[in-house]
């Protein structure tokens, strides 16, 4: 089963290390969340775009993107011609991963948030793929849409190559491969995040997307989620049980799932990179 492997803010240093790293232990892709619309007294987020770049580019057969860049953040045409850039450079190893990101993060910028983010979505992504067939070079980029309800997932079902879920429980992916064949009559590439970290952490990170996020405290209930204890253990796994983490891989690959991300969040350099070096991730799954 594919496994990739998300950094959060990397410096250019790290993915430098790490992308040839993951490469040589079996991983397939990484994705770079965009974090630099996120207003704070000290503004930090480098560019998902560059990363994915520097990763592409210190790598022979690794996949990089996104994951996800905003869609509120970028016009369309521009996200084309930079998707299209990267596939060229890097001989069509480019994800454009994008969902319409947060209300919470775009109003703490100033920036409007669709009223309709499935309408916003739907435009959108008609408006990427029209700007992908008048490209004067290159060719465009497999889109993943982030998708956390039914009604986004049906829009990727139909509009996009793949579909990114984050903050799923396995159950939750079989349910989603199983609406959208029933709605749709066809389903994506299904990727998973799967959250690493330990034990306390992923309960404080739940928490905060508890309390935070309006969108994902929906996302959870919609599952039977009620509490950050119940997110943490449905969700992630403890970075430092590698038998609990090929066990989590093997049901999201029954459950459907097509290929996994693992998301060491908010764990130190340091310590990924580390993680990185000992997993063998080809056994995941097996």
């Amino acid at each position: 089963m594919p496994v990739g492997l998300a950094l959060k803010d990397p410096s250019a240093a790290l993915v430098r290390r790490l992308a040839p790293l993951a490469e040589s232990r079996g991983y397939t892709a990484m994705l770079f969340p965009e974090l630099s619309i996120v207003g704070q007294s000290r503004h930090t987020g480098r560019d998902p775009f560059v990363s994915s770049a520097i990763a592409l580019e210190r790598t022979q057969a690794l996949r990089a993107g996104p994951g996800v860049a905003g869609t509120v953040f970028h016009s369309a045409r521009h996200l084309a011609l930079r998707a299209a850039s990267l596939m060229e450079s890097s001989d069509g190893r480019f994800i454009l991963g994008c969902g319409v990101s947060h209300r919470a993060y775009a109003e703490e910028i100033g920036v409007d948030y669709p009223s309709s983010p499935i309408g916003h979505v739907r435009t959108y992504l008609a408006e990427l793929r029209a700007a992908g067939g008048r490209l004067a070079f290159g060719e465009p980029a497999p889109i993943w849409l982030a998708a956390l309800g039914d009604r986004m997932a049906t829009v990727g079902a139909e509009l996009a190559d793949g579909l990114l879920l984050n903050w799923v429980s396995p159950s939750w992916v079989e349910r989603t491969v199983a609406h959208l064949l029933a709605s749709v009559g066809q389903r994506p590439v299904i990727a998973v995040y799967i959250r690493l970290d330990t034990g306390e952490r992923l309960r404080e990170q739940a928490q905060t997307y508890l309390t935070m996020f309006d969108n994902y405290a929906k996302h959870f209930a919609r599952q039977g989620l009620v509490d950050p204890e119940q997110i943490a253990w449905e969700t992630g796994v403890p970075i430092d049980d590698p038998a609990a983490i090929a066990t989590r891989v093997s049901a999201y690959r029954e459950a459907g799932a097509d290929e996994v991300v693992l998301y060491p969040a908010d764990v130190a350099p340091e310590r990924i990179e580390r993680f990185v070096d000992e997993l063998d991730v080809t056994l995941l799954g097996a």
